[in-house]
């Protein structure tokens, strides 16, 4: 295959790690690794990436697998700026480009599934922990109905961080019930960090992350996210 390529990450031991990692950011114009453009700008990139979650990871051991939902395709320039126009004063109008998908990768859906395929699968991992934020909440969501059988066997436990997904009473039963039963949501809230929010009929629990912006939340909930992981795991 000679067509555009997207990046994904691993560790080193990903394929023969005991546990592995999933780590998978919202939309947007995040790239992979980073939770919150802005946070990283104007913050740190200690609250604005997965860089502490990175540190976690490998101190207990983990394999890690760092998901890029929003690199779906790359630009080509189909008309190159001429020599003439450097030199006038005029407007120049915006070359067109043509964009081309990535194969398997067209979309966020397309690119989990490709992840889950060719990296997750073959792994030797028995246990894997996945943490999500925002849009990578329904990533997940779709991993589940895809991928039912393997993910409900060696998926032991989901923290979401302000997830976007929905789940509701016309969805496939089997997945309500593993998310009720294995995930929590961390969502925006003046509460501290881990506190009660609610219980939602359908969906996992909801506790506070500890912040009231949306961008903060995976950053402020480390703690709590790792508490209920690595809970999750020794099960």
């Amino acid at each position: 295959y000679t067509g555009p390529m997207c990046n994904i990450f691993v560790s080193e031991d990903y394929l023969t790690a005991k546990t592995l990692f999933l780590l998978i950011q919202g939309a947007g114009a995040v790239r992979a690794g980073q939770w919150a453009r802005a946070l990283c700008i104007n913050e740190n990139l200690s609250i604005g990436t997965i860089f502490p979650y990175l540190s976690r990871c490998k101190e207990s051991g983990f394999g890690i697998i760092v998901f890029n939902p929003n690199m779906n395709g790359v630009s080509e320039h189909i008309e190159p700026i001429k020599r003439e126009q450097f030199l006038t004063t005029q407007n120049i109008p915006k070359k067109r480009e043509k964009i081309i998908k990535i194969k398997g990768n067209e979309n966020y859906i397309n690119h989990g599934l490709y992840v889950w395929d060719h990296f997750v699968s073959p792994s030797a991992a028995a246990k894997i922990a996945i943490v999500a934020h925002s849009r990578g909440g329904d990533n997940t969501i779709q991993l589940i109905e895809h991928k039912k059988e393997q993910f409900t066997q060696r998926v032991a436990g989901i923290a979401f961080t302000d997830s976007v997904h929905h789940l509701g009473p016309r969805d496939d039963r089997d997945v309500i019930d593993f998310v009720k039963q294995n995930a929590k949501n961390w969502v925006t809230s003046s509460l501290p960090m881990g506190s009660h929010v609610s219980n939602p009929q359908y969906d996992c629990a909801r506790v506070s992350a500890g912040h009231k912006e949306h961008e903060y939340t995976s950053g402020c909930a480390i703690e709590g996210v790792f508490e209920f992981l690595n809970d999750k795991l020794q099960n």
